[in-house]
């Protein structure tokens, strides 16, 4: 069966958390396309380093959508801002203004598809490959599968899947199209989608809980219980603070000493760089990678989820804002060694690179031959909580058991459990 995927998000939210959604589902989830819906269409179809399974496509092009929207956005009710006399505040339950436009993306996508299609909420961190039959096993002579949260009231809409071959297909997909554009939503009681799709699947034959057996209490996160061990879903608090995890930290430590030479193992795409530059625009920045040297075998050793850059388009990315910047690629194996045997001069040293232990212990080795006496080395991947056979193959933990350090107090959730910190040894 043909697989098709469907997600909404603005400028804004993929700035925040949803490219890394999309590089990890390029990832790991099975074979095809993401279709992109989008309010923010010219300025992502100018991006030239999407993923190559990302297909943009522009929320207003859907069928009466931009009147539509335009007129939920004039409304304050419909944006969720209620203000009465007494007071004025946010009620997700009527922002419907925001939840429209995901149904709309759904309808969108599922037209003239003819097999299963699912919608990801932008915030889904994925870790592991998911395979294709757990996908399939969830569908399978079923029409839509969802996840039900009984003690709630409501099903979590993070991840939906239907099946567009189904013969409720096109009429059940017309229903919940008209149920937006007629007005018809402002009579149920609550106007936020998992209400709404609860309301369009109730007593309907061919709906799948994919989360029978699972329960909590509240609105809790049944999306990680589901997809345990394969990806997580940011929601809630977790979303809210995605601008001040761990790396906030490393940021406030480099706002507050304006070091001189900063040395980061693991440049990436540049953008921490940038975030350290805002910061502390005098301080020279030295980067290593395996940049375009990367491969599958590699990531598969260092568990590396992330996509991977070239060196040249890294280092005009810097020097385009006036950094004064050094890259070096290659296995820091190799290239810290060399780096080391001259120089000694780093006020700060940032191993954030392979996540083998091997790796890890290498790289401390020679930050504490390039850090400065009364420097400090900051190390990503402090790992907690996680199965002992995970603990023993990758993260700082094991490395820094010898060591006098402290461990910086903000905790990241990792993608299929567990937690990540920072660790700081100063030298």
């Amino acid at each position: 069966m043909l697989f098709k995927y469907v997600t909404a998000m603005s400028l804004d939210i993929f700035n925040d958390y949803g490219q890394e959604m999309l590089e990890t589902f390029d990832k790991y989830w099975p074979e095809g396309d993401i279709w992109l819906y989008t309010e923010d269409f010219d300025t992502f179809k100018e991006m030239t380093d999407l993923p190559k399974r990302v297909v943009v496509c522009d929320l207003y092009k859907v069928e009466g959508a931009k009147k539509y929207l335009d007129t939920l956005s004039a409304l304050p009710i419909l944006r969720g801002e209620v203000i009465t006399v007494q007071s004025a505040h946010k009620d997700y339950r009527r922002n419907i203004a925001t939840f429209a436009k995901k149904a709309l993306a759904q309808c969108d996508a599922a037209c003239d598809h003819k097999g299963y299609l699912f919608w990801l909420d932008a915030d889904i961190i994925t870790g592991k490959h998911i395979p294709g039959s757990l996908l399939e096993n969830m569908m399978l002579g079923h029409f839509i599968s969802v996840m039900m949260r009984p003690s709630w009231g409501t099903l979590c809409s993070s991840f939906v899947g239907w099946d567009c071959a189904h013969a409720f297909s096109n009429d059940w997909f017309n229903h919940y199209y008209h149920t937006y554009m007629t007005g018809n939503v402002l009579t149920l009681p609550e106007w936020q989608d998992t209400y709404v799709l609860q309301t369009c699947i109730y007593n309907m034959e061919g709906v799948n809980d994919i989360a029978k057996g699972i329960d909590g209490e509240g609105p809790y996160n049944v999306f990680d219980d589901v997809f345990q061990g394969y990806a997580h879903h940011m929601k809630g608090r977790l979303k809210e603070e995605h601008n001040k995890n761990r790396y906030y930290q490393l940021l406030e430590i480099v706002k507050e000493t304006q070091p001189s030479r900063f040395v980061e193992i693991g440049t990436w795409n540049g953008d921490r760089a940038l975030e350290i530059h805002a910061v502390s625009p005098d301080t020279k920045y030295v980067g290593f990678d395996l940049f375009e040297g990367a491969t599958d075998e590699t990531d598969e050793i260092e568990k590396n989820v992330k996509a991977h850059y070239e060196v040249n388009e890294v280092e005009k990315k810097l020097k385009d804002v006036g950094m004064h910047a050094t890259l070096y690629k290659g296995d820091t194996k190799e290239t810290l060694p060399k780096y080391a045997s001259g120089s000694q001069d780093a006020d700060i040293v940032f191993v954030d690179g392979g996540h083998s232990i091997e790796t890890i212990e290498s790289d401390l080795k020679y930050a504490k031959q390039i850090v400065k006496k009364g420097g400090v080395i900051i190390m990503d991947d402090y790992y907690t909580d996680m199965p002992d056979e995970e603990l023993e193959k990758y993260g700082a933990q094991a490395v820094l058991k010898d060591e006098e350090f402290a461990i910086l107090p903000v905790a990241d959730p990792v993608p299929g459990g567990g937690l990540v910190q920072m660790a700081v040894l100063r030298c």
